[in-house]
């Protein structure tokens, strides 16, 4: 059965799993965000909640912070050391670990989620789709929840309601944007064998309508995200002005005028390391007794928005 969730708030960080250490969010909510917030409203074993799209109903602006978060993690194989034979005291203290990061995430959100449940196999004799239904309704009218909704992070919580109308779509949006790659969501039907499951080429652009309802491959929307957070940092003046240096390159990412990626060109050259000669290692380390080794050229590069990317 079929319901429509609006949700808003004033930030949102639906983080870009392949940006590591600070974080950059998805240009908009991503579909096991979406059904994680409806779990957090009403969550029963028996039944499974299914998005079938999210309409954007709010311009995408970015914005830059900076947050205080935990560098250090705890290792599995630790906690199963300290587990079989403890010895002292096993936790993370967050105030010796503290880092501060930067995370480029979304201002002003505000979408509709459109989804429905099935039911599963651990439903009770007694459960079914209208009863379900009525509580879904019943907690969006009251404004109660299971937990407290987020987007991506609890630092943002969620305004919830009941969509009884769609709020109408801003200019800004209409037409065809290419999104990138965005990850579905990970499939867990094999506990061995834990795979991501990404939406395909060709199905994550926003419709005329403004709802993301698929999405299309695009590497060019992380280097566009990366260009407006140089920008905003130097706009701040927390980093040098454009300009030209000379670090050491490995490899210059060609773009074509439309932004897509062309070729990559290795900047590698061989030199001479020891007396024995032997194939370069993987990284272009010597090994021992000398090798040839592969070492980054030293060239300029412009400092801001240029033709090719260089990669050190």
């Amino acid at each position: 059965m079929s319901i429509q969730v609006e949700v808003s708030g004033p930030y949102a960080l639906f983080s870009r799993p392949e940006m590591k250490t600070e974080r950059v969010s998805y240009d908009c909510m991503t579909p096991s965000a979406a059904r994680g917030l409806l779990e957090s409203i009403y969550w029963h074993p028996g039944l499974r909640w299914i998005i079938d799209r999210i309409h954007v109903c709010a311009p995408i602006h970015f914005t830059n912070i900076r947050r205080n978060e935990v560098k250090d993690t705890i290792n599995a194989r630790s906690v199963k050391a300290w587990i079989a034979k403890p010895k002292g005291e096993l936790y993370l203290a967050a105030s010796e670990s503290i880092q501060q990061r930067a995370a480029m995430v979304l201002r002003d959100v505000h979408y509709v989620i459109e989804a429905h449940f099935e039911m599963t196999d651990k439903a009770a004799p007694t459960d079914n789709p209208g009863k379900f239904q009525d509580i879904m309704k019943r907690r969006l009218c009251r404004g109660q929840c299971y937990s407290m909704p987020y987007f991506g992070t609890r630092e943002f919580p969620v305004k919830f309601e009941l969509c009884e109308q769609l709020p109408p779509c801003p200019e800004e949006l209409l037409g065809e944007h290419d999104l990138g790659w965005m990850l579905l969501d990970m499939d867990y039907s094999d506990p061995a064998n834990i795979t991501p499951d990404v939406l395909p080429r060709q199905a994550g652009r926003r419709c005329h309508g403004g709802s993301p309802d698929s999405q299309c491959g695009g590497g060019q929307m992380i280097l566009q995200a990366l260009t407006q957070y140089y920008d905003a940092l130097n706009a701040r003046g927390e980093i040098d002005a454009p300009g030209w240096g000379r670090p050491k390159i490995s490899y210059a990412l060609q773009l074509r005028e439309n932004g897509e990626l062309a070729q990559v060109i290795p900047l590698l050259h061989e030199v001479d390391a020891g007396k024995k000669e032997s194939a370069p290692s993987a990284r272009g380390y010597s090994s021992a007794g000398g090798s040839r080794s592969v070492l980054p050229v030293s060239r300029p590069t412009l400092c801001g928005i240029i033709r090719h990317i260089y990669l050190a």
